[in-house]
C-alpha cells in the first residue's frame, strides 16, 4: 500500500507528465537506482504530483551516500551537462527543420527522436529534484554555523533569471529592447501551449523601471557579495573533506535547479514548431495535442485522423489520472475512481499553516492564491503576499511584485527559495496547505524567521 508524498502542484499536461514517468527508467539505468512509483492526478488542469514516501527516503539516502563516496561531478555534472546542453542544441536544430513537406511517417520520426532525446535529459533533471530536501536536511544536520546557510545556498552563477533581470534593466537605461524577445520568449513555455514572452511585453516591462542605474549596480553588487560569502565559506571548512563535498553540491543543485528550468523552456520553445505541425495535421488545437498519450498522437497521424474525440480530451483536462507503479506506466479516466481518489488524497488538508524558512523577513499583506498563473496573474497587485504551490520562469513579474512568497512545495533548494534570496523576500516554501486554507484577500502575517502563516 502506497503512502503518498506530495511533490508539485502546478498546470500540467499528459504530454509533460509522461515524460516524467518514461524518464524513471532512464533514470534507474543512468544512476542505478529506483525512483518511487509516481501518482499524477489531473484536476481541471492542474496537476497533483506524489511519489511513494517509503521509496522516496530509500532513494535519497542512496543519492547522498553515492554523493559522499565520489563527488557531486562525478555523480551529476561529468555526464548531465552534456546531455542538457545536447538537448537544447538538438532542439534549436529542430526548429530550423521544415515540417511542412514531410511524411507523416518522417514527421512521427522526428517526434519519436525528441521524445528520446528528451526522456534522457528528464532523467538527469530528476536527481535535481530529488536531491533538495535530503540535501537541505543534510546541511541542517551537521552544519553547526548557521549563519553560513544562507552563503551556501545563494547562487554564485547567473542564471536565465538574473540575466534577463539585468538585460531589462540595461535596455530601461539605453532605450534599446531590439533582441530582449529573441533572447527570452522562452520563459512562460512549459506545457508547449503557452504564449512567448513579446516585444510588447518587454516594452510595458521597461516602461515600469524607475532607477535603473541604482538596481544594476544593486544586482551586481549582491552578486559579487554573495559570491565572496561563498568561498570564503568553502576556505572555513576547506580540512573537513565531507563537509565541503556537501557544501558543494548544496550550492551547485541550486544553481541546477534553475539551470535546468532554463534549458527545459528554451528546449520546448524550439519545439513547440514541431507541436503544432502534429496539431496541424490532425486539425485540433495545441491545447487539445498535448492531452494525448503517446500512442494516440502515433496512430492519429498514421490513421491521418484523430481517433478519439475532442470531448474526450475535454473531460481528461478536468480528470485524469497517471501512475507509475514498478515502473508500470498506465493512465485512467475513470471519473468516479479519480474523484474518490482526488478526496482521499488531495482533500486530506490540514488547517493548520507552517512551512520551511526560506528567507528570513515578517511581512504583514493581502494574500493571493496563485494556481494557474494564466488565470490568475491579473489579479496580482504591487505588494500582495504570493500564495503558490510552486515557481517557475514563469512567475519571475509576481515575484518581483510580491512583497512575500509562500509555497506549497519544495525546500530551501527549490526556485522559489532560490528566488526570494536572490531578490531579498521573506519566503516560506513546503507550507503543504497553504493554497488550500488561506483564500484570495485575507490579511495575514508571514513570519520567515520561523516558517509561520497567520491571519490576522
Amino acid at each position: 500500500m502506497n503512502t503518498w508524498k506530495a511533490i508539485s502542484i502546478k498546470r500540467l499536461s499528459i504530454r509533460l507528465a509522461e515524460n516524467w514517468l518514461y524518464s524513471a527508467k532512464n533514470f534507474h539505468k543512468r544512476y542505478s537506482i529506483e525512483l518511487p512509483d509516481h501518482l499524477i492526478i489531473f484536476k481541471d488542469e492542474v496537476a497533483y504530483g506524489y511519489l511513494d514516501q517509503a521509496q522516496f527516503d530509500k532513494c535519497r539516502k542512496k543519492l547522498i551516500s553515492k554523493l559522499y563516496s565520489s563527488t557531486f561531478f562525478e555523480l551529476y555534472e561529468k555526464d548531465a551537462v552534456g546531455i542538457m546542453k545536447s538537448f537544447l542544441a538538438y532542439c534549436e536544430k529542430l526548429s530550423r527543420k521544415d515540417f511542412k513537406n514531410i511524411s507523416n511517417e518522417m514527421l512521427i520520426k522526428n517526434w519519436k527522436e525528441f521524445l528520446r532525446n528528451e526522456d534522457e535529459w528528464m532523467s538527469t533533471a530528476w536527481l535535481i529534484f530529488i536531491l533538495d530536501e535530503p540535501l537541505t536536511d543534510e546541511l541542517k544536520n551537521k552544519l553547526k554555523e548557521k549563519k553560513f546557510m544562507k552563503a551556501i545556498l545563494t547562487k554564485t552563477k547567473k542564471t536565465d533569471m538574473i540575466k534577463q533581470r539585468l538585460d531589462l534593466l540595461y535596455s530601461a537605461l539605453s532605450g534599446n529592447h531590439n533582441n530582449l524577445a529573441e533572447k527570452y520568449a522562452h520563459f512562460p513555455i512549459l506545457n508547449m501551449d503557452e504564449s512567448p514572452l513579446t516585444n510588447d511585453y518587454f516594452i510595458n516591462e521597461i516602461k515600469k523601471v524607475k532607477n535603473p542605474v541604482e538596481k544594476i549596480i544593486k544586482i551586481h553588487t549582491n552578486f559579487d557579495k554573495n559570491v565572496n560569502e561563498y568561498e570564503r565559506v568553502l576556505k572555513y571548512f576547506s580540512s573537513d573533506k565531507e563537509m565541503t563535498k556537501l557544501i558543494e553540491a548544496c550550492n551547485k543543485v541550486v544553481f541546477y535547479r534553475d539551470y535546468r528550468n532554463d534549458v527545459r523552456q528554451r528546449c520546448y520553445y524550439h519545439a513547440r514548431k514541431l507541436y503544432f505541425e502534429i496539431a496541424s495535421r490532425l486539425n485540433i488545437d495545441i491545447k487539445d495535442v498535448i492531452y494525448l498519450e503517446r500512442k494516440e498522437i502515433e496512430d492519429s497521424l498514421k490513421n491521418n485522423e484523430l481517433i478519439l474525440s475532442l470531448e474526450l480530451i475535454k473531460k481528461r483536462k478536468k480528470n485524469s489520472l497517471l501512475t507509475s507503479i514498478k515502473s508500470k506506466i498506465k493512465s485512467d479516466y475513470n471519473i468516479n475512481k479519480i474523484k474518490k481518489l482526488s478526496k482521499e488524497i488531495i482533500g486530506n488538508q490540514i488547517k493548520k499553516i507552517k512551512g520551511i524558512p526560506a528567507n528570513p523577513g515578517t511581512v504583514k499583506g493581502i494574500a493571493k492564491i496563485v494556481v494557474d498563473i494564466k488565470k490568475d496573474k491579473s489579479k496580482f497587485e504591487e505588494g500582495d503576499i504570493l500564495v503558490t504551490t510552486t515557481t517557475n520562469l514563469e512567475y519571475l513579474e509576481l515575484i518581483h511584485k510580491a512583497s512575500a512568497i509562500i509555497t506549497d512545495i519544495g525546500g530551501t533548494l527549490c526556485h522559489a527559495a532560490i528566488t526570494a534570496r536572490e531578490f531579498n523576500k521573506p519566503c516560506i516554501v513546503g507550507a503543504k496547505n497553504a493554497t488550500k486554507v488561506l483564500k484570495d484577500k485575507d490579511y495575514i502575517i508571514v513570519n520567515a524567521n520561523n516558517g509561520t502563516i497567520r491571519k490576522i
